[in-house]
C-alpha cells in the first residue's frame, strides 16, 4: 500500500529560515571510517581477485561507510516521491497542464504506476508526498518562485521523510515543469549556457525548446539580484518538490542514511547542497543516467558516476527503484569469502 502525505495538511513543519538551515549544515556528524576498514579487510579474503566485481565493490564500500557496519544490509528501503506544481508552466513551455501532476500521484495511490510494481519487486516502502499541488510555485519569470518561508518549509517537510528504521533512502519526484526549474537552477549554479541544457528527444517532444530557453533566460534576469547563494537559487527558480528533496538529503546525512537519487531533477537538488559544501552529498549515489543532456553535465560537476545507463526518461523514481536490486547484488557479491577467519 502506498502512503500519501500532503504539505497542505502538515502540522509538523515548524517555522525555520535559511540561516537556521545553514547552521544545521555546519554541525553534521562525522563519518565512521571503521566500517570502510572492515570492508577492506573482508575484500582481501574474497575467493575472487580483488576488483573483480568492478562497480559492485564500490557500491558495497559506499553503503557500508554510510550504514556504519559491515556487511551492510538493505532490509528497510524507502522510496520517497515528492510531487509539486510549477507556476512557470503558465508560459506555455510544456504540452501538459499542471493537472497531470495530480493524475500521476493518483496513479501511485491506486497502484497503477510503474514505481508501484518496482517497489514490490524491491520489497521497498513507497511513500508519496504532495507539495500543496493546489498551490503551485509562482511563475519565476515574474519574480521568485517561492518566498524564503515557503522554500524553508518545503525543506523542513522533506526532512520528515527520514526515519530511524530506513537503511536506504530512494528519492524521486513528479511535477509538470520541474525539469525547466531544475535547468534554470543548474544554469546559475554551474554558470552554463542555457542552450546546452536541451536537446533530448523527450524534451523536444514535450516542450517548446525556443520558448523554454527564453523563459529560463527571463527568470534568471528578473531574479539576478536575489540568486546570490545556492538556497536563494533554489527558492527563486526551483520548486517545492525539489526543496523537499534537498531537505530529505540533509536529514539522511544527519541520520547517516545512504541516499539513492533518481535522475536529473533529484541530482539538481543535490547540486544545491554540493555548492554549499561538497561533503553534504557524499552519502548520495546516482541511480541512473537520464537521457537529458544536462544530467551528464551535473554528474561531471559532482564527480559522480551513475549505477545504470538504460535511457530511462520517466520520472517518479523508476530508474532508482530498478537500481535497488543492483545494490542488493553488490551486497551478495561482497560477502563472498575464502574462509571464516
Amino acid at each position: 500500500m502506498t502512503e500519501v502525505s500532503n504539505l497542505s495538511n502538515s502540522t509538523n513543519t515548524s517555522s525555520i529560515n535559511f540561516s537556521e538551515i545553514l547552521k544545521l549544515l555546519d554541525d553534521l556528524p562525522i563519518v565512521d571510517l571503521e566500517s570502510t576498514k572492515t570492508a577492506q579487510k573482508h575484500e582481501n579474503k574474497k575467493a575472487v581477485s580483488v576488483g573483480s566485481f568492478g562497480r559492485l565493490d564500490e557500491i558495497i564500500s559506499w553503503l557500508s561507510l554510510w550504514q556504519g557496519k559491515y556487511p551492510p544490509r538493505i532490509d528497510h528501503p524507502r522510496i520517497c516521491i515528492f510531487a509539486g506544481n510549477h507556476g512557470v508552466t503558465d508560459q506555455g513551455i510544456t504540452q501538459y497542464s499542471s493537472n497531470m501532476t495530480a493524475k500521476m500521484v493518483q496513479d501511485c495511490i491506486s497502484g497503477g504506476a510503474p514505481v508501484n510494481q518496482l517497489a514490490v519487486l524491491a520489497d521497498a516502502d513507497l511513500r508519496v508526498y504532495e507539495m500543496a499541488l493546489e498551490q503551485p510555485t509562482q511563475d519565476f519569470t515574474q519574480g521568485p518562485a517561492m518566498t524564503e518561508e515557503e522554500c524553508a518549509r518545503a525543506i523542513a517537510y522533506g526532512m520528515l521523510a527520514v526515519e530511524d528504521n530506513i537503511d536506504l533512502l530512494v528519492l524521486g519526484e513528479m511535477g509538470i515543469g520541474n525539469e525547466i526549474s531544475a535547468s534554470a537552477m543548474c544554469c546559475v549554479l554551474l554558470s552554463e549556457n542555457i542552450e546546452d541544457w536541451f536537446g533530448s528527444e523527450k524534451q523536444e517532444k514535450n516542450t517548446n525548446i525556443t520558448n523554454t530557453v527564453e523563459v529560463i533566460r527571463a527568470g534568471i534576469e528578473v531574479n539576478k539580484l536575489l540568486i546570490r547563494d545556492p538556497l536563494n537559487v533554489l527558492r527563486c527558480l526551483g520548486g517545492q518538490e525539489i526543496a523537499a528533496e534537498v531537505g530529505a538529503i540533509i536529514a539522511a546525512r544527519i541520520a547517516g542514511t545512504p541516499v539513492l537519487l533518481d535522475g536529473f531533477v533529484s541530482t539538481a537538488a543535490a547540486l544545491v547542497l554540493h555548492k554549499i559544501n561538497p561533503e553534504l552529498i557524499l552519502h548520495c549515489c546516482i541511480s541512473h543516467l537520464s537521457p537529458v543532456p544536462a544530467h551528464s553535465i551535473i554528474l561531471n560537476a559532482l564527480n559522480k558516476r551513475p549505477i545504470l545507463e538504460l535511457g530511462i526518461s520517466m520520472s517518479g523514481a523508476v530508474g532508482a527503484s530498478v537500481a535497488i536490486n543492483i545494490i542488493r547484488a553488490s551486497i551478495a557479491c561482497g560477502t563472498i569469502v575464502t574462509d571464516n577467519n
